[in-house]
């Protein structure tokens, strides 16, 4: 539900992801609604200023984080 922290612990795994030596635009991240992958995009982008992976910033913008039907219809 609500306020249950899934995009904390998803911005968090994508940060370990990156640090495992992965790049921010070979993710595909997908939310339900334009709003959660606007701040989900924002989410992570913090975290990866704070995790001072400055490169990834750089890929941040060209990185998959959409909805479900934007990816779909990308698909089509």
């Amino acid at each position: 539900g609500a306020g249950s922290g899934k995009t904390a612990i998803l911005s968090e795994r994508v940060i370990r992801i990156l640090k495992d030596g992965a790049h921010i635009n070979e993710l595909l991240i997908l939310t339900f609604t334009k709003a959660a992958s606007e701040e989900m995009k924002e989410r992570i982008r913090d975290n990866i200023i704070s995790a001072k992976l400055d490169k990834e910033l750089d890929l941040i913008d060209s990185s998959y984080i959409t909805t479900f039907d934007s990816f779909a219809l990308s698909i089509l």
